[in-house]
């Protein structure tokens, strides 16, 4: 989410119909469905970490796009609409000319601001939940934490004995 997040402002400093704003879209959408996606969290496991937290009411409809937006789009290239959109968003361009015949699907063009605005609500509102949900733990194991020397960290998901904290290279 905070990547998401950092993508939708990244497009402040960029031209709304760039190839570096589709980019940054395309990111923005990847970085933001993961967490509704499946993760392989130890060798055995695999969960979808915020498959029960729904979106606040009034974004529920913006979170269901930028998921479809992942799943039919981005992430693959679905010939069919996601459930309840009468078109397909991955049409198919034809290109004649001397050298042949050249098949491509239409790419994402842009975003409205009041979708960017939107979809930054909806990055604070999982944020936050995920902070709630991490709080108890890091209070749990601060003390264990705080006896490494200031610097950055990386959480590692090891079976012991191996250190499940260690200092990032």
């Amino acid at each position: 989410m905070l990547e998401a997040d950092q993508w939708l402002d990244a497009m402040d400093q960029t031209a709304p119909d760039s190839l570096q704003a589709r980019a940054l879209i395309y990111a923005a959408v990847v970085a933001y469905a993961r967490p509704f996606t499946i993760s392989q969290v130890t060798p055995k496991e695999r969960v979808v970490p915020l498959k029960d937290i729904p979106p606040p009411l009034h974004l529920a409809a913006t979170h269901t796009m930028i998921l479809d937006l992942r799943n039919k789009v981005i992430g693959h290239k679905d010939a069919t609409p996601a459930v309840g959109n009468v078109a397909t968003p991955n049409i198919i361009l034809i290109k004649l000319d001397a050298t042949g015949l050249n098949l491509r699907t239409v790419n994402i063009k842009g975003m409205t601001p009041g979708i960017r605005k939107e979809w930054k609500s909806l990055c604070s509102h999982f944020v936050a939940h995920c902070v709630a949900q991490i709080h108890p733990l890091f209070m749990r194991y601060y003390s264990e934490i705080r006896r490494q020397p200031d610097g950055v960290y990386e959480l590692l998901v090891t079976e012991p004995p191996d250190d499940w904290i260690r200092l990032h290279k």
